[in-house]
């Protein structure tokens, strides 16, 4: 089954058997049947589609909730190149 990156689109929480969604914070999350279905309804907002594996609830977290910083950070790091020293 696919991921998800959701939240609610109002003042109310989704629960699943594992997961569940709020408004304010976005979740990873399994798009269980409940979630396809309240998606339909305009319950569900997503946010992201099929994240990467990498992409963790934990990492969104430190991220403050904000999806790009948390696809941001499973980039890897750019090295800065040393200018080369004058001969």
């Amino acid at each position: 089954m696919s991921r998800i990156v959701a939240v609610t689109t109002g003042q109310f929480e989704l629960h699943d058997y594992k997961y569940f969604l709020c408004q304010h914070q976005p979740r990873v999350v399994e798009n269980t049947s409940l979630f396809q279905q309240r998606l339909g309804l305009g319950q569900i907002k997503i946010l992201l589609s099929n994240p990467p594996e990498a992409l963790t609830q934990e990492l969104l977290d430190k991220a403050g909730g904000d999806v790009d910083k948390a696809l941001e950070a499973l980039q890897p790091a750019k090295s800065k190149a040393q200018p080369k020293a004058k001969e």
